[in-house]
């Protein structure tokens, strides 16, 4: 299954803000009921999250956290830290940065070159590279709710993240959003000094009271959601 949403045109931002407040919010309130919500605490030494529909993601500048990123050019961050902590953060932001490329809000030339691994598989190359299509009306947003290191060496990660997505729908009455659970499968090789994508994958759930086990996860505290999230 791929997670890979198609782009939104700029008339559309305001509702896409819409669209993150209510995933942010649905996210917070289903998290906390399992137990598996984990934004970097108050004793962290990361700076706070900011606030939602707040732009976190600038075109290009330094950010500096804890293990990464180091610095978002032209909307695609990089630099993070050799070890598990920086690989969680990667992969989560992996995971971003795919749907911003699609919604217009990354480079996609800049993002094949800074997260391209030698050994990537095609779908990854691919992602990473196509622009996006400005004719597309979709305006889904993903919030990643955990996430958790599955394999680690010095020379390859993979990390597992469970993310909310919320899509809007028009009807009658309006523009509604929806919401489905899934769980993304980053694999990540240590190339030139940064984590770069070999592959991604993603397949639906759990979803929060099927019963079926949330993925595992420990407390991350490097700010993970708060450099780099719309």
């Amino acid at each position: 299954m791929s997670y890979y949403a198609p782009p939104s045109t700029a008339g559309r931002r305001s509702s896409r803000t819409w669209l993150l407040i209510v995933a942010t919010i649905v996210a917070l309130a289903v998290g906390l009921v399992v137990g598996h919500w984990v934004f970097p605490s108050s004793t962290s030494s990361a700076p706070q999250a900011t606030q939602p529909g707040a732009s976190t993601a600038p075109t290009s500048g330094a950010v500096g956290g804890p293990h990464g990123p180091a610095k978002i050019v032209q909307g695609v961050p990089s630099g993070y830290s050799h070890d598990q902590a920086g690989a969680a953060t990667a992969g989560v932001n992996a995971v971003q940065l795919v749907l911003n490329i699609a919604h217009g809000q990354a480079d996609s030339a800049t993002a094949s070159k800074t997260w391209t691994a030698s050994n990537a598989d095609e779908a990854a190359r691919k992602v990473l590279a196509t622009a996006p299509d400005a004719s597309s009306d979709n305006q889904t947003s993903k919030v990643p709710a955990s996430t958790r290191v599955t394999a680690y060496s010095d020379a390859s990660a993979t990390v597992e993240i469970w993310v909310l997505s919320v899509g809007s729908t028009s009807g009658v009455g309006g523009t509604t959003a929806a919401a489905d659970w899934s769980t993304h499968t980053v694999r990540l090789t240590w190339e030139n000094g940064d984590w770069k994508v070999s592959s991604l994958r993603a397949s639906k759930g759990p979803k929060p009271g099927d019963g079926s086990p949330a993925p595992v996860t420990t407390p991350l505290t490097n700010g993970l959601y708060t450099y780099y999230i719309n």
